[in-house]
């Protein structure tokens, strides 16, 4: 069972760092972004469609549903921000149309260790890029700064 809660956790966690063709790449990521942080997920909640927390561990996201997952994210090294005082700790909404329950989510980051990933926000709301876009491998930390401060060099 151990081994299907960090299956879960890795999903969630790579469908925030996913690229597929129709989607955005880690360039664009870099360049659209105002926040970029070294962090760490710590927790996750659900949320109804007008903001009320979900309890029920049964509860789903994905097609049809009105209710979205949210990761905690504790920021562990500010890299990039245009927030005055960034925040220590983020709530990041996973994309809303992938199918995931709460209990699901839940139970994989609390038996599942993670490491530390670099998180593209943008706005004052610390929002993801796209949906469910926000994450890249800390490895590619090099790359997302080089895009993002060749995007940035005529802001």
């Amino acid at each position: 069972m151990k081994w299907l809660s960090a299956l879960i956790c890795s999903f969630a966690i790579a469908s925030a760092f996913a690229a597929p063709s129709k989607d955005i790449s880690m360039e664009e990521m870099a360049s659209q972004a105002d926040h970029i942080f070294v962090g760490v997920v710590t927790g996750a909640d659900m949320i109804d469609g007008s903001g009320s927390q979900v309890m029920d561990e049964k509860a789903m996201t994905g097609p049809g549903q009105n209710h979205t997952i949210r990761l905690q994210i504790q920021i562990d090294k500010v890299l990039v921000s245009n927030a005055k005082k960034p925040p220590k700790v983020v709530m990041v909404p996973l994309d809303p149309s992938v199918p995931f329950s709460l209990g699901q989510i839940k139970s994989a980051h609390a038996t599942h260790h993670n490491d530390p990933f670099l998180v593209l926000l943008k706005g004052p709301q610390f929002e993801p890029i796209r949906p469910g876009r926000f994450g890249q491998p800390l490895s590619s930390k090099a790359a997302v700064l080089k895009a993002y401060r060749a995007a940035h060099k005529h802001k």
